[in-house]
């Protein structure tokens, strides 16, 4: 069973907490930091975290998700876990990310090459 596949139903989660239960942390993927309760609007709490961080670009939740996967891709966590924290049924559409991730490495590599050329050659010049 995936990590996702732990996760409630939003429905169930709201009846338990009018009834006065609270909710178990670890089911949620969001919970509010004040509160302790598990954060139903994932689109309104993204975009807060991202006006709070800064971030200009629309973030959108699929968005996050495909990040966080190819975050874990890039720090070389084994394919098959990442297979069952984003609930794919077949390994194929996780090794989606693996594409992403070299794309992102080839993308580092190129930015840092061009600010170490532009470095070196103004150092050059210098001398």
């Amino acid at each position: 069973m995936s990590a996702l596949e732990e996760i409630r139903p939003a429905e169930a989660t709201k009846k338990e907490l009018k009834d006065g239960k609270k909710p178990v942390a670890e089911r949620f993927v969001f919970l509010n930091e004040k509160t302790g309760k598990p954060v139903f609007q994932v689109r309104k709490a993204l975009a807060r975290a991202c006006k709070k961080a800064g971030v200009e670009r629309h973030v959108y939740p699929h968005l996050f998700r495909h990040s966080v996967a190819t975050f874990l891709m890039g720090k070389n966590i084994n394919m098959r876990v990442i297979q069952g924290y984003m609930g794919h049924s077949k390994i194929g559409t996780t090794e989606f990310y693996t594409h992403v991730a070299v794309e992102n490495l080839r993308e580092a590599e190129n930015a840092i090459m061009t600010a170490y050329n532009k470095v070196r050659n103004t150092k050059v010049k210098a001398q």
